[in-house]
């Protein structure tokens, strides 16, 4: 990738990230690894499950060679697959209910230093508080905490039709 396209697939990667964040969130878990589809989930105001993909293989196949970014059009959106289901309260309590007992530390002592790999994240909103947390390696301090993330997200993705495509 020439460094015109470079700048041109870092601009669509923001865009990208900024279509998949988007939206009122009680609960979001997001997966974003270096090389392949990025996933977000979640709950949203509304009682929603929301699950969204971006299919960053399929749109990085665009920006393969010069000629190939001139096939498709001078301004590419990216390809995002999106899945929502209406939940009940009760079906959001027993998705968040696991946060309540987790505790981790705020500021673990153990580091992890990575060069690249899947960046996490977790949003959690509640009344007037807001908590956002990422990581690349979870630290060992919160193993809990990754845990539930897996289970959860893996809970979300069963809840809408993408679950086959996540």
């Amino acid at each position: 990738m020439d460094a015109e396209h470079a700048r041109e697939w870092h601009a669509f990667e923001q865009e990208a990230s900024r279509q998949l964040l988007t939206g009122e969130w009680t609960l979001r878990l997001s997966i974003m690894p270096s090389f392949s589809d990025w996933t977000v989930a979640g709950i949203t105001f509304r009682n929603q499950v929301v699950v969204r993909r971006w299919l960053r293989e399929e749109d990085s196949c665009k920006f393969a060679t010069p000629i190939e970014r001139l096939r498709h059009p001078h301004v590419l959106t990216p390809t995002i697959n999106e899945s929502i289901e209406q939940v009940s309260k009760a079906e959001v309590d027993a998705l968040t209910s696991g946060l309540d007992a987790l505790a981790i530390a705020i500021r673990p002592q153990h580091e992890r230093i990575t060069l690249d790999g899947t960046k996490f994240g977790l949003v959690v909103h509640r009344a007037s508080c807001w908590i956002e947390v990422h990581w690349r390696v979870a630290p060992t301090e919160w193993t809990e905490l990754s845990l539930w993330f897996e289970e959860t997200l893996k809970r979300l993705r069963q809840m809408t039709a993408n679950d086959s495509a996540c």
